[in-house]
């Protein structure tokens, strides 16, 4: 049942036959699909129901067989334990097997151990130690599992698994081959052996062409990459409520050189405070990424922040990070709520925010790959007859919307199955 299962989710969601199957079992909140696997289930079912019938049940006759039948697995399994104590029992099934003494208890399934002082949580901790192997097995994959350690940090990283709020078919779909690295770029298809011209990007030659570097590091897609940082800026911009201060939005703050322009800032209506606000839609390569980036903002803005102080009592520096593949940094929260943006909200924006940058991403990508598949026509390079896509880099969120709504309908006619 477990394959028939994946297979039509692989079909549903277009998604390679070599798709790592932790991603399907994986939880939602640890950046996987969640589907309950059939074969788990019968597991944690039964270890729950053992550990019932051992201690928690109320008939006495039930409780003495399972005790006894315990004893005898004692005795055929162990060669060093008594079976007749009660204290060899429960290390019996507290601990693993001892070399040479075959397989360990019922309880002991699929190599993760059952405390017997956990038994009244027995589901949860079985279900809980299927999920981290889950997380385990796809981050030790070969190449689909490096940005996990992302996904996982927040449950509203892949808030959309079960609804697809706020996406398209489209960027669904995307977005699920993108977080597994099996889009057709050309580090990909040299790994899987397709015979490619050359890994390196067909836009700027320069690097190898992976989907960190198509999505954020290619000098052909820098412009939707500001794009897409825009529309996440232009969210926090309209939450934050007047009464906090004057909002600069990437303007030299007065009395400074001007060299650092902060993404926001918030001048309290008393100037005696100042808030800063920088956003970063880094890739997740790494299980560090968002957190390096974080850092690399705070030291930017330090000598700032120095200079500052000079004229206000309070200088806040807040980082905010959102992945270029839907991440949700956990300190953004602390950001928010120091802006004054009420719990509700802050919800919705956590999840909109996501949004933002996911399409942003679907969208280089899309241009990226309709540049690479179009022919030149009468002498014009393809890049011209395509464009690069770049709009201004003050482009707010309204723009950013209206352009994947465009993709959206183009793609109607123009097979996006060729580009996923």
């Amino acid at each position: 049942m477990d394959t028939t299962l994946r297979g039509a989710i692989k079909k549903g969601l277009k998604l390679p036959r070599r798709t790592a199957n932790s991603y399907f079992y994986l939880p939602q909140a640890l950046g996987g699909l969640g589907i309950p696997s059939a074969w788990d289930e019968a597991h944690v079912t039964r270890a729950a129901q053992a550990f019932k019938f051992l201690g928690d049940t109320r008939d006495p006759t039930i409780r003495n067989v399972a005790l006894q039948q315990l004893s005898d697995t004692v005795a055929k399994r162990s060669r060093r334990l008594d079976p007749t104590k009660m204290e060899d029992l429960s290390e019996f099934l507290n601990t693993s097997p001892s070399p040479g003494e075959g397989h360990s208890a019922t309880l002991h399934t699929s190599k993760h151990q059952l405390n017997w002082l956990q038994r009244k949580r027995a589901f949860q901790v079985q279900k809980e130690a299927f999920g981290a192997r889950h997380l385990s097995h796809i981050k030790h994959s070969s190449d689909q599992g490096r940005a996990f350690d992302s996904f996982s940090l927040h449950h509203d990283s892949s808030y959309f698994t079960y609804t697809g709020a706020f996406l398209s078919f489209y960027q669904y779909r995307f977005i699920h081959k993108a977080r597994l690295n099996l889009l057709p770029v050309r580090t990909v298809q040299a790994r899987c052996h397709r015979p490619v011209p050359s890994t390196l990007c067909c836009h700027c030659g320069r690097e190898q062409e992976t989907l960190a570097h198509t999505l954020n590091h290619c000098t052909h897609n820098l412009g939707m990459a500001r794009d897409r940082h825009n529309s996440v800026l232009e969210r926090i911009i309209r939450a934050v409520p007047e009464h906090l201060g004057t909002k600069y939005k990437e303007q030299a703050i007065p009395g400074t050189s001007g060299a650092n322009r902060p993404d926001l800032a918030i001048v309290s209506p008393d100037e005696s405070s100042i808030i800063l606000v920088e956003v970063c839609c880094p890739f997740e390569g790494s299980p560090t990424a968002l957190e390096d980036a974080a850092n690399s903002k705070l030291q930017k803005y330090e000598p700032l922040r120095q200079i500052l102080l000079q004229r206000y009592s309070s200088v806040e520096v807040f980082p905010f990070i959102v992945g270029s593949l839907g991440s949700w940094y956990p300190p953004n929260d602390r950001v928010l709520s120091r802006l004054h943006i009420g719990w509700k909200y802050a919800n919705l924006m956590r999840r909109l925010c996501v949004m933002s940058a996911i399409a942003g991403s679907q969208l280089i990508w899309y241009k990226s790959m309709c540049t690479q598949r179009r022919r030149p026509q009468h002498g014009v390079n393809a890049d011209a007859a395509v464009g690069d896509g770049s709009t201004s880099a003050r482009g707010g969120p309204d723009a950013a919307d209206d352009r994947v709504t465009t993709v959206d309908s183009e793609t109607v006619n123009t097979d996006p199955a060729a580009l996923m």
